[in-house]
């Protein structure tokens, strides 16, 4: 389970309201940490070294969720809310292994642009209800 908080903004569901902050916990199927080198291009110097200009390293996480349900104001419908109104670069708090309740280690993230994917999957077992799972990368903010 993953805690996230966040300011509502677009796609809002029932009972939300705009510019508001809301917190959800949401069950990740995929939390991935990833580091990406910020570097400019490495080139051969002419003594034969290797010389670069690296400059920082981005710290973040490719997330997937495991598959939720499509009713109105379910977890599906929470994420698109979540995604959408973060998109843009907003700001907001993402902790990976803690709970609203009982937070771990609690980062403010950006959403990556155009990393996010909703992935229609089978019914839940017994109904007729098609799930979904979310895809998407968060980079944590200096």
């Amino acid at each position: 389970m993953s805690g996230i908080t966040y300011t509502a903004k677009r796609a809002l569901i029932a009972g939300h309201s705009a510019d508001v902050s809301y917190d959800m916990d949401i069950n990740m199927e995929i939390i991935n940490p990833d580091d990406e080198s910020i570097s400019d291009v490495a080139h051969v110097a002419l003594d034969g070294s290797t010389e670069g200009l690296f400059y920082a390293i981005q710290t973040g996480y490719t997330l997937k969720t495991v598959p939720l349900g499509d009713d109105a104001n379910g977890d599906f419908a929470k994420m698109r809310e979540l995604i959408q109104s973060v998109a843009g670069s907003a700001q907001f708090t993402f902790d990976p292994y803690g709970t609203i309740a009982s937070p771990d280690a609690a980062v403010t993230v950006v959403l990556v642009p155009k990393s996010c994917q909703y992935i229609r999957t089978n019914p839940i077992r017994g109904t007729a209800q098609p799930t979904w799972q979310v895809s998407f990368r968060v980079k944590v903010h200096p």
